[in-house]
């Protein structure tokens, strides 16, 4: 049976996407993203990085997320539940105190350091992964990722920040310039896209089954599917035809009158 690893690169060949691809998508380092299909767990420094980047690599490519982590941990090199303590150094004393005793309170100074560095640093991690990577939160992200909490905290102060903002003023969130359109992408899967407005408003999502993404364009959008089988599209709350089979990478161009594939080469 192959390894998760194995089935990683399999799943993301079969996507046509390559390491570059993946890693502008998830924002992941290409050289970790080939730890992940190399089985190489050994080298993520904490089981925290190890289980975040690969649930997104797992979510960009359709593999189970809880699946691919499980198996993951089977191989992740867990600490010593106790480990042993360093050799006492040799006597002596300073200041009346013995040598022993003072570096013994300088290893737990150290360690108390250590943790609170490291706290420090995954909630930067957290944080950056949960503003940047910007997709509205299903159920289960929001019970199983820790990232969720903070993207959810953000949304919810600048959703209370705009309401205060504009208080007094009429409401135009959802409302469409007049003579504009509007494509509605539904994601039946997961799915990555990177939209185009009139050639210059760009935006990179990943959508999860249920999501919507929303884009307003004067004449045109392009849209670069990364699973083309995953999605429903509405223009002017027009259904459309399908745009692809699941797996598939398709650009397309849309307009008021319907939309076209856009011949690309792939990698």
């Amino acid at each position: 049976m192959p390894t998760i690893g194995e089935q990683l690169k399999a799943s993301r060949r079969a996507c046509k996407l390559s390491i570059d691809d993946l890693s502008e998508a998830t924002k992941i380092r290409p050289y970790l993203l080939r730890c992940l299909e190399d089985g190489e767990f050994e080298k993520f420094p904490d089981k925290f990085r190890l289980v975040s980047f690969l649930r997104q690599y797992a979510g960009q490519v359709g593999i189970d997320q809880e699946s691919a982590v499980a198996a993951a941990l089977e191989y992740y090199p867990e600490p010593d539940e106790e480990a042993p303590s360093d050799p006492p150094l040799a006597g002596g004393f300073i200041n009346g105190r013995a040598i022993s005793s003072i570096a013994d309170e300088g290893r737990r100074s150290l360690g108390k350091v250590a943790t609170v560095v490291v706290a420090v640093v995954l909630v930067a991690v957290g944080s950056y992964w949960g503003i940047d990577r910007y997709r509205p939160a299903t159920a289960m992200d929001r019970t199983s990722d820790p990232t969720t909490a903070v993207a959810s905290a953000v949304r919810a102060a600048d959703s209370e920040q705009a309401e205060a903002a504009g208080e007094n003023a009429p409401a135009t969130t959802n409302s469409t310039p007049a003579g504009a359109m509007t494509l509605e992408i539904l994601a039946t899967e997961t799915v990555w896209l990177r939209s185009i407005a009139d050639g210059r408003a760009t935006r990179e999502v990943t959508l999860y089954r249920g999501d919507r993404h929303r884009v307003v364009a004067d004449q045109a959008v392009q849209v670069l599917f990364g699973n083309a089988g995953g999605v429903e599209l509405l223009i002017d709350g027009v259904p459309q035809r399908k745009v692809g089979e699941s797996g598939e990478v398709r650009r397309i161009r849309v307009t008021p009158d319907g939309w076209s594939h856009i011949a690309s080469s792939s990698r």
